[in-house]
């Protein structure tokens, strides 16, 4: 038998090891950092500008498409009621779409008889260009209507300091004509939603984009419902989503003019540690054409390069922004390189002087720490690795590897370790133990802050229900019930909280983000409706009670973490927004609905989902208002359980 060979200790392993492999690679690491730290600049600019990109197309689509969609509602209303917007009553249905619209300035709705009708809203600017508004009025209407005698029209406007209760009133006769603006104009001739390029409003004063919506009766253009947008919003949003503290973004159209630009704010505060330069309006337009003009002379438009800026060398992004109105514009990002490389100079430098002072400190801790060191490590490590993947198919006793008593005390609480988290698997899904234990984090009281999208729901007249059927059969139905919830939710990627009584509260977002949780919940929402109704046809057949469900959806931040005393903790999750989401769940009664969603959730799914509006809404325990909508299915799917009932679609037509 071969004489085995002695195995090296731990401990001159250790420091050999450290000696002869950390020693070597250091001074070639030291000499390629500043190298590899400028590589990891640009992947870390180029990163960031990717996610700009996606941030900018997002903005910009949810910004007109929401308002599209809004419009084209108004336009099918008068599609099928020709005169609708001619009568007084109507300036309320404008001014609805006006509260949750809030870069609309201007909504209106114009004839090819020259009749327009519309609601603005008042602000500083206009009150400068107009001294004859009221200081206090907040909202203004008009109506032109042709004159019986002249090809003139007659104008009546009204302000208002709260609607519908007017302050003042005016009539003047008018030559405006609606029917001239280029937005009106390209409407009629390509009978699609069409946006203006950019001017100045004649109501506002502002610079605004008009979005005009062909209004066609069988084919034939009869009007337009049209909106001013102001390009405030767009700015505001470049000011505060910046690639670098001293970058530069801005959306300009297939002619390079821009059409919205960082605002200038000098009583902002600067960002931590970090020196903001403020730009004047002048200067950012220099710098956006200085950029043009070379890419010009590159050939193309769109793409990224360098080049020396007012003296800085930066990186220049240009690329078109897609959207389904086939918008010609585009972004364009200015970010200066000594944002990224000066940083990380220092940081190279600090830690080149961290590792140098390290390494003796190392030497000694390692020389000190293997002495207590033993092999039984190995199987540590193993047994880490199967709490971490929660395996516990391996129930066996633990074989003690190492004569050290302290290792083996390790191994033992493993053993313990595993065995409870088998216990705990039990009563919580099994993915969420195991992405509690993944995180690292230990179980104890805490919370922080996530962005989650919360779902409530809860049976429709269950105790009424209850007391109608015996014990054994109250289980039965909702043991079905909360199966066909449960199953629904973990299809999309949900977690389920808690079940209260006969309703469930689940949440998207946490213990680990998701993509598009939002959508995620509108999912699981309309399956578990579509599948609990046809869950009840099968019940009716067998002569048994049908259970109907409300589902509140509502996005916001919220704390979520172990709650509740030493002795006792609960995953969940705390909040107004959680507070939001179980109202909605109860507004449904009022509605006469069975999914709510509300604003926030539809800001993120804008594009994805069908909805109705409701109205806006003040819930209890929560100070203003909100737009609520009434989840009616998804948009462009196969999948039956999330599309559009056809007896909801007719209904939401006639409505």
């Amino acid at each position: 038998m071969p004489k085995q060979r002695r195995p090296y200790s731990l401990r001159s392993t250790l420091i050999i090891a450290f000696s002869v492999l950390s020693l070597p690679v250091l001074a070639l690491v030291l000499s390629l950092s500043y190298w590899r730290n400028i590589e990891s600049t640009k992947e870390l600019l180029h990163d960031e500008e990717t996610r700009a990109h996606a941030t900018i197309n997002r903005i910009v689509n949810v910004f007109f498409r929401t308002t599209a969609t809004n419009l084209e509602i108004l336009a099918s209303l008068t599609a099928t009621e020709k005169d609708f917007f001619r009568a007084q009553s109507s300036n309320n249905v404008l001014h609805s779409s006006l509260l949750w619209e809030q870069q609309i300035g201007h909504i209106y709705v114009t004839y090819e008889d020259g009749y327009m009708r519309g609601v603005s809203r008042i602000d500083e600017e206009r009150r400068k260009e107009h001294p004859e508004t009221p200081t206090d009025a907040a909202w203004h209407s008009q109506l032109l209507e042709p004159a019986s005698s002249s090809s003139k029209l007659t104008r009546h406007q009204s302000f208002y300091a709260t609607w519908p209760q007017s302050i003042k009133d005016m009539t003047e006769p008018s030559s405006f004509d609606g029917r001239a603006f280029p937005h009106y104009i390209g409407a009629k001739e390509t009978k699609h939603t069409f946006l203006s390029e950019p001017y100045t409003s004649p109501t506002s004063g502002s610079s605004v984009v008009s979005l005009a919506v062909p209004i066609l009766t069988d084919g034939q253009f009869i009007g337009t419902v049209s909106a001013n947008i102001t390009t405030l919003t767009l700015s505001h949003f470049l000011s505060t989503n910046r690639v670098s503290p001293n970058s530069i973004a801005a959306i300009i159209n297939d002619k390079g003019g821009i059409i919205a630009r960082p605002m200038v704010d000098r009583s902002a505060p600067d960002h931590q540690n970090a020196r903001i330069i403020e730009l004047d309006a002048d200067v950012i337009e220099d710098r956006v054409a200085d950029a043009l003009r070379s890419k010009h002379l590159m050939d193309g438009m769109d793409g990224s390069f360098t080049m020396a800026i007012d003296g800085v060398e930066s990186n220049v992004s240009i690329f078109k922004i897609p959207n389904p109105l086939n918008i010609p514009w585009r972004a364009i990002l200015i970010t200066p390189l000594d944002d990224y490389v000066a940083p990380l100079r220092r940081t190279a430098q600090a830690l080149i002087n961290l590792i140098l002072l390290i390494i003796p400190v190392e030497l000694f801790l390692i020389n000190a720490l293997s002495k207590r060191l033993s092999s039984g490590f190995v199987q540590i490590s193993r047994s880490i690795d199967e709490i971490r993947d929660m395996n516990f198919m391996d129930s066996a006793e633990v074989k003690k590897l190492s004569g050290v008593q302290e290792i083996n005390q390790i191994e033992e609480g493993f053993a313990l370790l595993r065995s409870a988290l088998r216990s705990f698997a039990q009563y919580i899904p099994l993915d969420v133990v195991r992405q509690l234990a993944k995180s690292g984090r230990p179980l104890a009281l805490g919370v922080e802050k996530r962005s989650l999208t919360i779902f409530f729901c809860d049976l429709e007249n269950f105790s009424t229900l209850a007391q109608g059927l015996s014990p054994e059969e109250l289980l039965r139905s909702l043991s079905d019930y909360f199966s066909t919830a449960t199953k629904a939710i973990s299809e999309e990627g949900g977690t389920v909280d808690k079940f209260i009584g006969d309703a469930v509260m689940a949440f998207w977002g946490a213990p680990s983000e998701i993509d598009t949780p939002a959508l995620r919940a509108c999912k699981a929402a309309l399956k578990l409706h579509r599948r609990l109704e046809a869950l009840n046809e099968r019940w009716r057949a067998e002569g048994r009670a049908p259970l109907h469900v409300r589902i509140g959806l509502n996005s916001s931040e919220a704390l979520v973490g172990n709650i509740g005393s030493s002795e006792r903790l609960s995953y969940t999750a705390i909040g107004d927004g959680v507070n939001v989401a179980s109202r909605l769940e109860g507004i449904n009664k009022d509605f006469g609905t069975s999914l709510c969603i509300s604003d926030n959730v539809l800001a993120e799914v804008a594009d994805e989902v069908i909805v109705r509006p409701l109205k806006p809404v003040s819930v209890k325990g929560r100070s203003g208002e909100f737009m609520i909508y009434e989840l009616l299915g998804i948009r462009n799917t196969e999948d039956r359980d999330l599309q559009v009932l056809k007896e909801t679609a007719s209904a939401r037509r006639v409505g």
